[in-house]
């Protein structure tokens, strides 16, 4: 079996798990992608949040690339490629929330559980 960084990263080798990442990264495409983010805030000089003290922010791939690390305090964020169709959009994120309402706590469990992806087992 190839070395991944799954497994470096779980054996502490946390330079190799940095370095295969970057490899595989690299061999990929770039994709292109509307990103929506959803968070808490209690309002700042930018947006007011909605009656439930939410805030939605969406953008185009250039917008990704700037936030893609800005991840801390966001619990929700929806990648969708810029080639997909309304519709489809539309009827999978009403399965996605489908989907978490049934299972939410068990893959927060799973998720804490796994430590190499060739172990989950999806829903």
């Amino acid at each position: 079996m190839r070395d991944t960084a799954y497994k470096a990263y779980n054996e502490g080798r946390r330079q190799d798990a940095h370095r295969l990442l970057l490899e595989d990264y690299a061999k990929k495409p770039v994709r292109r992608v509307i990103q929506i983010d959803g968070f808490e805030t209690e309002g700042d000089s930018v947006m007011e949040p909605d009656e439930d003290g939410h805030c939605l922010m969406g953008g185009n791939g250039s917008l990704v690339l700037q936030r893609v690390g800005a991840t801390e305090g966001l619990p929700v964020r929806v990648q969708i490629h810029e080639d997909a169709n309304k519709e489809d959009v539309l009827l999978l994120l009403e399965k996605i929330s489908d989907l978490v309402e049934r299972y939410f706590h068990d893959m927060q469990l799973e998720t804490k559980r796994v430590e190499d992806p060739e172990d989950f087992v999806p829903f």
